[in-house]
């Protein structure tokens, strides 16, 4: 099938991502970013579109109705909106876009069954891009957590110091090692991070730290995870390093 995809610049990023998938599910898409030449295309191009996608961050719905636009255009074309917000409210994704399609063309049933496979690849991409999405809030989230819990052993910023401060200056570099192991490892949640990528996130200068090292460091991150309110963070010995799960 052939896909026609008006896209803003806010959401380009997911508008590829979707064209990835598809691309993947044997379909052929066209990009737009304007809004004037998607329309110029639909009308004029020699190989008409079979499907559109739109973004709906694209319009303002107060003042524009689309389907309104394209029925002016004699455009037989259905259209969805791809990230509908509507989405999120229904239990099948799959049966509120055919809802619409329903709604706003009449088809030969033949072609409504097409229709509904298009739509099963669609839900898949989508879906994969939600997954992507939930990862990084899941990201930012443990990020933020992160920051809270671990202030404490947060490392200071190098300066010059005397005598009487020199063993405030070396607790601050023995607190250094599990602040960046635990940052590392929740830039890798649920991903198994090796025991030699943490020894060499934690190496100084001519000195080469030792599995002894890193046990300390990480047994420094799970007792402060202990102490943590309602932690559910937890950090696990894999065959070759460690993993950060959230429960």
């Amino acid at each position: 099938m052939r896909f026609f995809m008006l896209t803003s610049f806010q959401n380009m990023e997911e508008s590829k991502f979707l064209i990835d998938c598809l691309n993947g599910k044997g379909h052929e898409v066209c990009l737009f970013q304007q809004h004037d030449e998607f329309k110029k295309q639909i009308k004029e191009n020699p190989v008409p579109p079979d499907f559109l996608l739109v973004d709906y961050d694209y319009y303002n719905h107060v003042r524009y109705n689309l389907y309104r636009e394209l029925s002016s255009m004699s455009c037989t074309a259905p259209a969805i909106f791809y990230n509908d917000p509507q989405m999120k409210k229904t239990s099948s994704i799959q049966n509120y876009w055919y809802s619409l399609i329903l709604e706003y063309y009449y088809s030969p049933l033949d072609q409504l069954m097409e229709y509904k496979k298009i739509l099963m690849d669609l839900d898949y991409a989508v879906g994969k891009w939600q997954e992507v999405v939930d990862k990084r809030q899941e990201q930012k989230d443990l990020m933020r957590y992160f920051e809270y819990f671990m202030k404490g052993i947060k490392p200071e910023a190098k300066q010059e110091v005397g005598e009487d401060e020199k063993n405030k200056l070396i607790l601050s570099e023995l607190k250094a090692a599990p602040y960046l192991i635990c940052k590392k490892l929740i830039e890798n949640a649920n991903k198994e991070v090796s025991t030699e990528n943490l020894l060499i996130l934690i190496q100084k200068p001519g000195k080469k730290p030792s599995i002894a090292t890193l046990s300390c460091a990480i047994s420094t991150i799970r007792k402060t995870l202990k102490n943590a309110k309602n932690s559910d963070i937890r950090i696990i010995k894999t065959v070759n390093g460690y993993t950060l799960v959230k429960n």
